[in-house]
């Protein structure tokens, strides 16, 4: 069961986020995954939905959330900083909250949700046991001439890395030498036919989509336990292919 929180910003405005407690939490001990959202979307994006709550059914509770833009239904995305504010107000509040107050939190996000938590956490701004990025937007749609990569090596918290074959946003034959540079920082995870949003090819049927759903899930559990364990990006077991490292 999911319940709602709200957040406020200094500047008035407010947004809110949708919580899935694991069966077992128990606040200042067990591990919580921030899940924030792309630019052209809400948290209530069918894979947002989908990662939340079974992320709390295989014992990882979530919580995604709303940029105060979205939240008042607006299609333009908030500024830099109100993005970054909206960050630190939900890492600020889960981790005061005496209910809440999880030992590990892993920043995710979908596209821009993502990419502003890699910015702020290569600036020290974003205290993250990790971070995993589904659909990481290396590059503007035919501007593979202009790379968002020159800050993640400043990251120190390990990082996983969702890609889709056709996802015009990120060339994987860009994206893999990113991560060999980044080292056992990174781990890349390719899902075959999916697009920035994971979606499969037309006439690929529902079933497509639920298996990509599926190994978004099923990795990204196995890496946050790897991680949280050993402190770092450990290698994962084999599971329809092994992790993308090239």
């Amino acid at each position: 069961m999911e319940k709602t929180i709200t957040f406020n910003l200094d500047d008035d405005q407010t947004f809110s986020g949708r919580l899935a407690l694991a069966e077992d939490f128990a606040p200042g001990s067990s591990p919580m995954v921030l899940l924030a959202h792309g630019a052209a979307n809400t948290m209530d994006h069918p894979l947002l939905v989908f990662l939340c709550r079974e992320l709390a059914r295989s014992g990882l509770s979530c919580l995604r959330f709303n940029f105060p833009y979205s939240e008042a239904g607006r299609s333009k995305p908030d500024a830099q900083p109100t993005l970054e504010a909206a960050w630190r107000r939900v890492l600020a509040q889960v981790k005061t909250d005496p209910d809440l107050a999880p030992r590990h939190v892993v920043a995710a996000g979908k596209s821009l949700g993502g990419r502003v938590a890699s910015q702020m956490a290569a600036n020290g701004q974003l205290p993250a046991d990790g971070l995993i990025f589904y659909g990481y937007p290396l590059h503007l749609p035919g501007r593979k001439d202009i790379l968002r990569d020159a800050h993640l090596s400043a990251i120190k918290s390990p990082m996983l890395f969702f890609a889709g074959t056709r996802d015009p946003f990120c060339d994987l034959d860009l994206m893999r030498p990113v991560c060999r540079r980044l080292g056992d920082q990174a781990t890349l995870e390719i899902i075959d036919g999916g697009d920035h949003s994971f979606d499969p090819p037309a006439g690929a049927g529902p079933e497509a989509r639920d298996q990509a759903y599926r190994r978004l899930l099923e990795r990204s559990v196995a890496w946050i336990e790897a991680t949280i364990d050993g402190g770092k990006a450990l290698p994962l077991p084999p599971q329809g292919g092994a992790p993308d490292n090239r």
